[in-house]
Parts: C-alpha cells; sequence; structure tokens
C-alpha cells in the first residue's frame, strides 16, 4: 500500500509513474529529458490543506534550468 501525504503530513512521499520512491538527488526522466530532483513539496488548495499531489522541483542535468513537475509525470531511473 502506497502511503499518501494526507496520512503523513510530517513526511512528503513522492512516487514516480511505476510507483517508485523519489527522493531529492534522484535522476528521473521528464519529458524524454534528464533531471535531477532538487526539492518536494505538497500541492495545497486554496484553504491550505494538504492534497494527494506532491510537486517536484527538477534541475535539468546539463542547463540547470529548473521546473517545477508532479512526481507521478516523471520516471526514475535505476
Amino acid at each position: 500500500m502506497i502511503e499518501t501525504a494526507t496520512e503523513n503530513k510530517g513526511t512528503i512521499l513522492a512516487y514516480d509513474e511505476d510507483g517508485n520512491t523519489i527522493i531529492p538527488g534522484d535522476m528521473v526522466v521528464y519529458r524524454r529529458k534528464l533531471y535531477k530532483v532538487e526539492h518536494l513539496e505538497h500541492e495545497t488548495s486554496n484553504d491550505g490543506y494538504y492534497t494527494e499531489t506532491v510537486v517536484l522541483l527538477l534541475e535539468h542535468h546539463k542547463t540547470g534550468k529548473q521546473i517545477e513537475v508532479e512526481d507521478f509525470k516523471v520516471e526514475v531511473l535505476g
């Protein structure tokens, strides 16, 4: 069973499209480009409550450009 963000508010748990755990420092593929996971954060609703979505701050491995992507849209390498 995958623990969701609302079940454990003290820890951010992120999972890729295949159910693999994502942690800062992991290398992931998004839209056929290689990125490093810099940071994880909960996406919150307007009323401030946690939602099930976790947003990743990704940094492109060559250009250093940063983007934000939902966790289930990437694939962890390795």
